[in-house]
């Protein structure tokens, strides 16, 4: 008998865990960063959004600890910057001129732009 449902192509996501300060390029776009601020702030820089428009990257605060901040940076300007708790999340998209939050929750809240 035939499988109901066809054999598919299975996307894998890349997934990075980092622990310092750290610069990504638009190849890591579609990622999932694995962000731990245990250890002090983390600055994250991400590439310019000019040209590259589509661009995505996903963080998730995985350990934490007294108030330690993730800061998600561009060039010359913050993305965003709060006092990070386990379980925050960020989805950060760029429409070519800029990069734009476009989902987050911040502990138990949902925070949309």
């Amino acid at each position: 008998m035939a499988s109901l449902f066809p054999k598919a192509v299975i996307q894998k996501i890349n997934v990075f865990s980092i622990s310092s300060d750290t610069t990504f390029n638009i190849n890591q776009s579609g990622s999932t960063i694995l962000v731990d601020v245990s250890s002090g702030n983390i600055i994250v820089t991400l590439p310019t959004p000019s040209d590259n428009s589509g661009a995505f990257f996903r963080f998730l605060v995985t350990s934490t600890s007294g108030g330690n901040t993730l800061t998600v940076t561009s060039s010359s300007s913050v993305v965003s910057e709060y006092a990070a708790l386990a379980g925050d999340y960020l989805e950060i998209f760029s429409d070519g001129l800029s990069w734009h939050v476009i989902y987050g929750n911040k502990g138990d809240t949902a925070h949309f732009p």
